[in-house]
């Protein structure tokens, strides 16, 4: 049986109603957005920037910062490094924190049909969080670092900066530490993080003025491309990828009370979809991005055609390799963030009655031979996701886009620091 909730019953899930796009100012494609990597990751000043970089920064800021960049250093680290120095330590002109809270970005939001798995925030979240850590947008630049290296570590950071790319923040104003904060030198690094500053009412991202939402691919560009058959690439194992496996996501825990990690209700790939492992992008074994030369051989998987959409189980690796594309080799991507998790949870066909998710009639559904590929099995009711369901015959899936094209258009009053962090979702 299919549960149906009312559009407003859910706070930051449901939304208001759909109506004409505001226009918006600098209005960014995949193409735009793309930025292409010195030859030697070493030279690089944004996107992606090694430890000798940070070095010279932490020596002399003033001095060393990047072109375009009037204003500080700040540091965001979501894990500790091992060993006594857990952080990165504060020079003049650099503050560095311990933003254990960076998942903060990313929400369980209702694109119009469902809200499952997360997404980049709302603009009211989003804005909270530049006014927690006094991030000024226009002026600063974002250094994401790692405590120590691994693919969750390195696809949070590669998750926040696509959010805060899709928020607007410029290539030039955010870079990712290829590595981590235990790579670098220990007289560089403390024991304990200053705590985040007084906000900053000058902070927010519609100041921006810019509209960078085509870094996200929603459900219906996936389902177009799908039917179309245009470029979809799946980062997930080859296991998953062929059917034999769903694997359990951090990302939903709408299953039974107590139940493990969530899985999508059933098994399968994309229709059209090809691999595109992980390892062509990422070496897991150093916790480091490939050279720039490895990543141009990947690309040429996207050759001649229309702009690739990465997806995998949940968001994870796929935003790993959105950022080598769209932040290091320069290629056009677009990133689904709710990737199979949202497109594994649409089926009417379940054979338990309770994760038949949406009903016969649905348009959304995805568990059709056109839709996806490889359908090897059904998660159990502990495994199987139960969305929120808000209208299966919605006419379209873009509900979170035209929410954010009106927030930047009016926002909202300056939300307070750190506002909405439990809102939406189930942690």
């Amino acid at each position: 049986m299919v549960g149906v909730v009312a559009a407003g019953a859910l706070g930051c899930a449901a939304g208001g109603p759909d109506a004409p796009a505001p226009a918006v100012r600098q209005v960014a494609t995949p193409a735009t957005l793309a930025v292409r990597s010195a030859d030697d990751f070493r030279d690089n000043r944004a996107g992606l920037v090694t430890r000798e970089t940070v070095e010279r920064w932490f020596a002399d800021w003033a001095a060393n910062r990047p072109a375009g960049i009037e204003g500080e250093l700040v540091v965001l680290q979501p894990d500790e490094a091992p060993g006594l120095l857990k952080y990165l330590s504060s020079p003049a002109g650099v503050r560095a924190y311990h933003a254990g809270d960076l998942p903060m970005l990313l929400q369980q939001r209702n694109n119009g049909v469902v809200a499952v798995g997360r997404v980049p925030a709302n603009g009211v979240r989003a804005d909270s969080y530049l006014r927690r850590y006094g991030i000024r947008a226009d002026r600063d630049l974002v250094l994401l670092v790692a405590g120590s290296s691994s693919v969750a570590s390195m696809s949070e950071l590669a998750r926040a900066w696509l959010t805060l790319r899709y928020w607007g923040l410029e290539h030039r104003s955010l870079a990712i530490l290829d590595g981590s904060v235990a790579d670098l030198p220990q007289s560089l690094r403390v024991e304990t993080s200053p705590p985040p500053p007084i906000a900053n009412d000058d902070v927010r991202v519609p100041g921006l003025l810019r509209n960078h939402f085509a870094v996200v691919a929603a459900l219906g560009d996936v389902r177009t491309a799908a039917i179309e058959k245009a470029p979809l690439f799946d980062a997930r194992t080859l296991e998953e990828f062929d059917g034999a496996s769903t694997g359990p996501s951090a990302f939903d825990d709408t299953c039974l009370a107590g139940a493990p990690n969530c899985t999508a209700t059933f098994s399968g790939r994309i229709g059209g979809a090809t691999h595109f492992p992980l390892s062509l992008v990422f070496d897991e074994a150093t916790g480091r991005f490939r050279t720039l030369a490895d990543l141009d051989t990947a690309a040429q998987r996207f050759a001649g055609a229309p702009t690739p959409i990465l997806y995998d189980r949940d968001g994870t690796r796929s935003a790993l390799v959105t950022f080598a594309l769209l932040g290091v080799s320069g290629t056009p991507a677009r990133w689904y963030a709710a990737s199979f998790l949202e497109w594994g949870a649409l089926n009417a066909t379940h054979p338990v009655s309770g994760l038949q998710n949406l009903p016969v009639s649905s348009p959304w559904r995805t568990d059709a031979p056109a839709l996806t590929s490889a359908l090897g099995g059904w998660a159990s009711t502990e495994q199987g996701i139960r969305p929120l369901v808000f209208d299966p015959a919605a006419p379209s899936a873009d509900r979170v886009l035209h929410d954010d094209l009106a927030y930047l258009e009016a926002p909202a009053a300056l939300p307070a620091p750190g506002i909405g962090e439990s809102s939406c979702l189930r942690d």
